[in-house]
């Protein structure tokens, strides 16, 4: 298992830089860095590749969302918690607006910012989409944005296989497609 932690010299509130177009594309910034990190535990530990998931909370969640959208091949599968959409804002003003839930893309246009894989793609890596309704830092009207997203990607019908409340809390699920939220 491998643990990552920002440092104050990248971010002073020790949080993922899932907003800054140099930290959002492949083959740069911390989406690299977090590959590299990956690359090195596989190689080190023998460890199946086919094998690798990730998650992240807040903006460990919108940093999940940028490298499961830059480095999908990498992964079977990444639970985004609290966090937000792959590329919907470029910058601290925008970021702060979305982590609102304001403005931003909606439907295909939010699938339409993830990039093509660099190589050919059998299948999208699988997404768990997680969110509680009392965040008060990321409106959790984020969720409904990251899983129109990744329902466009896999190319997901809108209705669920599966809805439930569990709790008082909404479960859904596209069975063996890939997405549950």
């Amino acid at each position: 298992m491998l643990y990552l932690e920002q440092s104050r010299s990248n971010n002073m509130n020790l949080c993922f830089n899932w907003f800054e177009p140099g930290d959002t594309r492949r083959g740069d910034g911390e989406p690299l860095s977090i590959y590299q990190m990956i690359q090195a535990m596989i190689k080190r530990f023998s460890r199946d590749e086919t094998e690798v998931f990730i998650t992240g909370l807040s903006a460990g969640g919108a940093m999940t969302s940028v490298v499961l959208a830059t480095y999908p091949e990498l992964f079977s599968a990444g639970a985004i918690v609290a966090g937000l959409p792959y590329g919907t804002a470029s910058g601290v003003l925008e970021a702060l607006e979305r982590m609102r839930g304001a403005g931003g893309p909606q439907g295909k246009a939010l699938a339409d910012l993830i990039p093509q894989p660099a190589k050919e793609r059998m299948i999208w890596p699988a997404i768990s989409i997680w969110h509680g309704s009392a965040d008060v830092t990321v409106a959790p009207s984020n969720t409904r944005a990251a899983i129109e997203q990744w329902q466009s990607v896999h190319g997901l019908p809108e209705q669920p296989d599966y809805a439930d409340t569990i709790d008082g809390h909404m479960h859904r699920a596209w069975i063996g497609q890939e997405l549950t939220c």
